[in-house]
């Protein structure tokens, strides 16, 4: 399956950054960008993508997307490719964000990142 690239992250910022906390776009989005996820609790997940315009965050929540997708989510590493499909929200805290509906693991990266300037 391919993922067509329909937005960047600047391009969701510019135009839904001024939404209320709280707030749900109503807005689809499919991306592909690498990818870090650091998941905060076994049923919800928050992780952030990248692309060449700036970072975006991404939550995937079990009960959107079900059981097999989420042990997806949980297996992802830091520069990991993804494609998401989701809903533009606005966090309570602020943070705009693409909530999960469809991810799907378009590319494993098999050389991770550099941590701390080191190789």
């Amino acid at each position: 399956m391919r993922f067509e690239r329909t937005a960047t992250a600047r391009a969701l910022r510019d135009a839904h950054d001024a939404i209320e906390p709280g707030a749900e776009t109503g807005v689809k989005r499919f991306d592909r960008r690498a990818f870090d996820v650091a998941p905060r609790a076994r049923k919800l997940g928050f992780g952030e993508v990248r692309d060449a315009t700036g970072d975006l965050q991404i939550m995937c929540a079990l009960d959107k997307v079900g059981a097999d997708t989420f042990a997806l989510w949980e297996e992802l590493d830091l520069g990991d490719w993804i494609g998401v499909e989701g809903e533009v929200i606005k966090t309570r805290k602020g943070e705009l964000t693409v909530r999960a509906a469809r991810l799907q693991l378009l590319a494993k990266d098999i050389r991770p990142f550099p941590r701390n300037g080191t190789g």
